[in-house]
């Protein structure tokens, strides 16, 4: 979700911003994501089903042309209706996960300033995103000097924190946004874990896999299984009838990126912790 308001036009945010998008979405580091792209603000509308349906569908990356295109298309003008768009990046993103269930789906927005538009305002935007956090996280990437309430969308949405990205040079407006981005594709992809293939004639009994976090300086902690995450500490199969991979909870994402000196097992053959007993 792309601010286009007026003051993106200001300092070449505007002009790096998309630079920066091109190049992302054009590279081929980001081959095994998808991503859609929608602007706010559209016109005068305040309705969340404005926003929910993207300029840019949901396609595979990388994508040479799509993104780029469109965002030729698109000047910055208006205001910064923040939780109207919000609530349709949710919308469109909880479809996507029905559509394809067990894969990991999150809404990046990228901002210029406060909400201020709609009824907008930074506690309101962040409690739109709490609703759906466990599920869909909320990256910010905040472009401009003293963005500090953008931290309370994060916080919000599951990510605590927004990354804010400096405009004293245009180029480097280009630089840190592309690094923004690339952190946050680290981010998404840094709690799953394939499930190995068996071989000779073997087979996986999947109520005998068990998740162990070995942190820094701590004792190792075996992870509860927890299907539909409501114990967000927890992890989960994307597909529980028939696994692929294995997902983190939330939380338990959260902690583990935080310890890079950490370490993830996935062990099999003991019952898993937190199955429910026939």
């Amino acid at each position: 979700m792309f601010d286009k308001s007026s003051r993106m036009g200001q300092d070449s945010k505007w002009t790096s911003c998309v630079q920066g998008l091109t190049g992302f979405f054009s590279d081929p580091s980001s081959k095994g994501l998808n991503a859609s792209l929608q602007y706010f603000p559209q016109g005068t509308q305040c309705s969340t089903s404005v926003f929910q349906n993207p300029s840019v569908a949901m396609r595979p990356l990388p994508d040479n042309m799509s993104f780029a295109n469109s965002m030729s298309s698109h000047m910055p003008g208006g205001g910064t209706p923040t939780l109207p768009a919000e609530s349709g990046a949710i919308a469109y993103a909880q479809q996507i996960g029905s559509q394809h269930p067990g894969e990991k789906v999150a809404i990046v927005l990228v901002t210029d300033g406060d909400p201020n538009d709609c009824s907008s305002t930074p506690q309101n935007v962040a409690m739109a995103a709490a609703a759906v956090a466990m599920k869909i996280p909320t990256y910010v990437i905040g472009v401009g000097p003293s963005l500090q309430n953008l931290d309370t969308i994060a916080m919000g949405g599951g990510t605590m924190k927004a990354t804010i990205v400096q405009t004293n040079n245009p180029q480097q407006i280009v630089t840190d946004f592309q690094n923004a981005l690339n952190a946050i594709r680290g981010l998404t992809l840094a709690c799953e874990y394939g499930i190995p293939t068996p071989t000779n004639g073997m087979v996986i009994d999947f109520t005998k896999v068990n998740v162990v976090f070995t942190p820094t300086n701590a004792p190792q902690e075996t992870l509860v299984y927890s299907q539909d995450c409501s114990n967000p500490n927890g992890w989960r199969y994307d597909n529980p009838t028939s696994p692929t991979k294995i997902l983190l909870c939330q939380s338990a994402c959260t902690t583990v990126q935080k310890d890079k000196s950490g370490k993830i097992d996935v062990v099999f053959g003991c019952k898993t912790n937190g199955l429910p007993t026939n």
